[in-house]
Formats: structure tokens, C-alpha cells, sequence
């Protein structure tokens, strides 16, 4: 209801005048109000202050993790070329270990055929050196 001032009394209408109490009591309530409107307010800022600084650590953790992603990104790239060039060694490796076996054998080869003559030489010698003894005796 609302009061205005000067009263004027009218004789087909009730009015209410507040005591002091009365009005005491509704300037200790509108005075709580205010205070507790005050702190809603202030809780309210700091709730949107840690919003926004819980936010700007969310773009930063989001940056971290995109950096990371390009990081991973490129790791799995230079690993596949590295596996690539790991293959392409190991079949030139193949390659050259069949060509070196083959080498091995033809070496092998020269080897039992030199082996072969120098024991015939020996054998030659040893017959030369019989008939040379057997002439001198």
C-alpha cells in the first residue's frame, strides 16, 4: 500500500498509518534486502570473473592440445618416411647380402680350384723330387 503524505482522513476509507516500529522494522528489512541483493551481486561478479578465467584457461589448454596434435602429426609423418627408408635400406640390404653370398661362392670357388693346383704342384714336386732321389742313389 502505498502511503502519501500529507494523510488526509476520508471518512469512506480506512487508513492504515504505520508505527515507528512498523516502520522501523520495514527500513531492517528493506536495509537486509539491500545487503543480501549487495552479496548476490558480488557473488555474482566473481562467479563470471572465475568463468571467464576458467575460460581463458580452456583456450589455453585447447592451444596446448592443437600444438600437440600438429607435434603428433608431424612425429607420424617423419616415422612413416623413416619405416619407408628402413625398407628401402633393408631390401638394398638384401640385395647386396645375395650379391655378396654370390661372391662368397665364386671366391670359394677360386679358392678350391688354387687349393687344387697348389696341391697338384706338391704332388708334381714330391714325384720329381722321388725320381730325382731314386736317379741319385
Amino acid at each position: 500500500m502505498i502511503v502519501q503524505w500529507p494523510i488526509r482522513h476520508r471518512p469512506s476509507m480506512d487508513l492504515f498509518v504505520p508505527s515507528s516500529d512498523e516502520l522501523l522494522d520495514a527500513w531492517r528489512d528493506a536495509t537486509r534486502a539491500a545487503e543480501l541483493a549487495e552479496r548476490l551481486a558480488a557473488a555474482a561478479v566473481e562467479a563470471a570473473e572465475r568463468a571467464n578465467r576458467s575460460a581463458l584457461a580452456s583456450e589455453d589448454i585447447a592451444g596446448l592440445a592443437d600444438a600437440a596434435a600438429s607435434a603428433a602429426e608431424r612425429a607420424a609423418e617423419a616415422a612413416r618416411a623413416a619405416a619407408i627408408r628402413a625398407r628401402t635400406d633393408a631390401l638394398a640390404l638384401v640385395d647386396l647380402e645375395s650379391s655378396a653370398s654370390g661372391r662368397a661362392e665364386a671366391a670359394r670357388a677360386v679358392e678350391a680350384a688354387a687349393k687344387d693346383r697348389y696341391e697338384r704342384a706338391e704332388r708334381g714336386r714330391d714325384v720329381v723330387a722321388g725320381t730325382a732321389e731314386a736317379d741319385a742313389g
